[in-house]
């Protein structure tokens, strides 16, 4: 309905009704708003605004509505069923009636049938309205009383993330069917005489759906992706209306799905307290973070502590590197653009601020360039990415030959005194080459010779120029299909190999690449995790890449939680 503001008469003018409820959860058959409308019609409201929030906030959407028609002046009268559903704190009530007073505005209460223009009416008013600020603030107190103890018993919340309800105070998995792929739908299912569709299709229960949404993330490692393929496996579309916690709509936004993932209760702790009632009964997050009990369900987790270590150190990476460093393609299985991994740690070494990502001659130049340059700092200059993609190398090269030969040298200096030792005592020459041979170093690649899983890269590439060859032959033939798959499989497998390098300290990765081929052969994908865990920082100035620091293998391991800030040794 549109409202003139030149329509200000007093026949024009509105008589107005407001009607609330807290929640549409809350609504009992007294204060329905069906029923807190039809009084107001009936005691001859004209125009009705209504509302499902609160009645202590003073920004109620629907309220601030009908408080600037009263500002207007194209309101007459304000009629409510009760003066709770106007407010129930006593400080508005009173600016309330000041404003409608200032403004020759009546307010109506019908419940008690109070009317503003009496003066009996005025002191009614004020008076219920201290009981209804009264009996807030010991609801409040109860709510509070009941949290403690809630919180003392560790009793688990009601409204519980998605893919857990609460049973006796405790959170389990929700092991409720729920969904089944597309093609198991039943217009897709093969049906016969006799077969029964509905026991027939393979659905997921809920706590499945959610540990593959944790699967996919970890492989995928971005949200929107992640979500994009999970939705077009199951048919998900957005939902047209708002849901609430109680609700099991299986839907999220890339943020929501991040804060569902890092929900302590997906990794069977128990949070209390992440937002906090301040000033105005307002609820803001906790600033000092949420009060957690560990192990709360052990045996009902989501997520194991390892998977969320690499959750948060995922997301770190993401948000370090920025939305504009991945493609838009899906299901790729190299999504991070290239020198993704140096978004976030090219640094000024002049005035130390992040370096700005530029690129000229519609994209073909890439470089990073100092945001302060001629704004305060000298540093003019700036460096191509792939300048400093091959410093980083040379550096990491040179830095895992000095790890090596460190390393030779200590074992042949414990052998010798071993040997010292057996020869002084001695013992047959026998025992001693025994002992030498049992004592040969851990890595038989120490005086420079490629690690294995450099010589497992190179074959991993080789395999993969071969299925592309196959893969540009033209026309169908058999035989090549055939070895096409046998080549993606032996990908597979060479990629499964060994231990992953995610699962190395910092230590052992630099140590590992001694060579170029090693980090040639890395995806951007692979650079982007690695480059994470081991090179905090690279500083140019003039043109050129001046400092590297690389986290220490002892730094590496003394790491407490993936998100701590940690100072890393400089290395020329």
């Amino acid at each position: 309905m549109k409202f003139s503001l030149t329509e200000t008469s007093e026949q024009k003018k509105l008589k107005a009704g407001y009607i609330r409820v807290s929640t549409l959860m809350q609504e009992d058959e007294s204060l329905s708003l069906d029923r807190q409308k039809a009084a107001v019609e009936a005691a001859g409201a004209t125009v009705v605004f209504k509302d499902t929030d609160s009645g202590s906030k003073d920004d109620r959407k629907n309220l601030q509505r009908l408080l600037e028609l009263v500002q207007r002046g194209e309101v007459d009268e304000v009629i409510v069923s009760r003066i709770d559903r106007l407010t129930r704190s006593l400080r508005q009530l009173l600016d309330l009636i000041s404003e409608f007073e200032r403004l020759n505005v009546n307010l109506r209460i019908l419940d008690m049938n109070i009317d503003l223009r009496t003066p009996m009416g005025k002191f009614m008013v004020m008076l219920i309205g201290m009981f209804a600020e009264w009996e807030t603030d010991q609801l409040s107190e109860r709510i509070k009383s009941e949290r403690r103890q809630r919180r003392q018993k560790l009793i688990a919340s009601d409204s519980c993330p998605f893919g857990y309800e609460v049973q006796n105070g405790k959170y389990v998995l929700d092991r409720q069917p729920f969904l089944c792929l597309l093609s198991d739908r039943p217009e897709n299912y093969p049906t016969g005489e006799g077969t029964d569709t509905e026991d027939a299709i393979p659905g997921r229960t809920i706590d499945q759906l959610c540990r593959e949404l944790v699967k996919l993330f970890l492989e995928d490692t971005l949200p929107r992706t992640t979500l994009g393929q999970f939705f077009e496996r199951y048919g998900i579309e957005k939902p047209r209306h708002k849901s609430n916690g109680f609700g099991k709509r299986l839907y999220w936004t890339p943020s929501g799905f991040l804060a569902w993932l890092t929900n302590p209760v997906l990794q069977g702790h128990t949070a209390y307290l992440k937002q906090i009632t301040v000033k105005k009964r307002k609820r803001e997050t906790n600033p000092n973070g949420p009060e957690i009990h560990r192990d709360t369900h052990p045996n009902e987790r989501l997520i194991s502590s390892e998977e969320a270590q690499e959750i948060t150190e995922l997301i770190r990476m993401n948000r370090r590197i920025g939305g504009g460093n991945f493609r838009e393609a899906r299901n790729q299985r190299n999504q991070h653009a290239e020198f993704a991994y140096q978004s976030g740690i090219v640094y000024c070494a002049q005035c130390g601020s992040r370096c700005t990502s530029k690129t000229s001659g519609k994209g073909k130049y890439r470089y990073f360039a100092c945001r302060y340059s001629g704004a305060g700092c000298n540093n003019k200059k700036s460096v191509y990415k792939t300048t400093i993609e091959q410093k980083l190398i040379q550096h990491l090269v040179a830095k895992s030959e000095e790890m090596r030969e460190a390393a030779w040298a200590t074992k042949r200096m414990q052998v010798s005194g071993y040997v010292a030792v057996l020869q002084a005592s001695e013992a047959d020459e026998e025992t001693i080459r025994q002992f030498l041979w049992n004592s040969r170093p851990q890595y038989e690649d120490l005086e420079g010779k490629s690690s294995a899983l450099i010589e497992q890269q190179l074959r991993i590439k080789r395999l993969e120029e071969q299925l592309q060859d196959l893969k540009n032959v033209r026309g169908y033939n058999p035989s090549v299909e055939r070895l096409k798959q046998e080549l993606q499989q032996q990908i597979e497998e060479a990629n499964n190999a060994g231990q992953s390098l995610l699962e190395k300290t910092a230590g052992e990765i630099i140590f590992e690449g001694n060579t170029s081929y090693f980090w040639d052969g890395l995806t951007n994908e692979d650079k982007s995790r690695v480059f994470e865990k081991i090179v905090p920082k690279i500083f140019i100035n003039q043109g050129k890449v001046t400092e590297i620091l690389l986290r220490t293998e002892q730094q590496d391991e003394n790491r407490t939680t993936l998100g701590a800030e940690h100072e890393p040794s400089r290395t020329h």
